[in-house]
């Protein structure tokens, strides 16, 4: 056993009546719940400032798929609808008119004639309701037939017009009248030329009577042709 020693025995009994007086004096916590309480405040600030910019550029994100799904299916809808419209007979019309012309050139169905007025009596003689030929005509006759194009009824009249073989095509109303070609005017009369598959045509309507002559001829004299049908 060490021997004692009156210092340390001393210091200790000092030590004892110190902590003894700490355990009774009053704590003040106020500073510190404040600092911890500034420390949590900062952190969710951090927390809630890194939510929001994460969510501001998810929105963002999302945003902008949104936009781009929205731009794909008004082009999609786009696409129907001009696919609707170009499967419209008006719409149409250029192109099924385009093959009849070459179809009548080669003699198919086409019944000879030599007159505008034996063309008529003929067709008439066919069904009744049939679209009526022009009783004036500049060219000279050749032929004509009754055709279903596109599901109306059209007569048709070969031509011979400056050496050059014309068709012209006589249907009731404007179904198959395209609108959206060249606009002209001959001789006062309003038409609509396109030229299609190789083939130049000039359409237009007098009353409720529509026609589109076609041929391997300037469009200008084509109008001139159309311009010069009387019904």
């Amino acid at each position: 056993m060490p021997p004692h020693d009156p210092d340390i025995t001393k210091l200790d009994d000092l030590t004892a009546r110190r902590l003894a007086k700490l355990s009774q004096a009053p704590v003040d916590t106020r500073a510190l719940q404040e600092r911890i309480q500034a420390a949590w405040a900062a952190e969710q600030h951090r927390a809630a400032a890194s939510f929001s910019s994460r969510w501001s550029f998810r929105a963002h994100h999302l945003a902008k798929v949104w936009g781009s799904l929205a731009a794909a299916l008004a082009i999609v809808g786009l696409v129907g609808w001009l696919m609707l419209a170009g499967s419209s007979p008006a719409q149409a019309a250029p192109l099924a008119f385009s093959r009849l012309h070459k179809s009548l050139l080669s003699g198919q169905d086409v019944a000879q004639v030599i007159s505008i007025q034996e063309a008529n009596d003929m067709i008439a003689q066919q069904q009744q309701g049939l679209p009526r030929l022009p009783r004036e005509i500049g060219p000279a006759v050749r032929g004509c037939c009754v055709q279903d194009v596109q599901g109306v009824i059209v007569a048709c009249v070969v031509m011979e017009h400056q050496g050059q073989p014309v068709t012209l095509v006589v249907a009731r109303g404007k179904d198959l009248c395209s609108m959206m070609g060249q606009q002209l005017t001959s001789h006062g009369r309003h038409l609509v030329a396109h030229e299609v598959e190789g083939v130049r045509m000039v359409m237009g309507n007098e009353g409720d009577h529509w026609l589109c002559v076609m041929g391997d001829l300037p469009t200008e004299t084509l109008a001139e042709i159309a311009a010069s049908v009387k019904f």
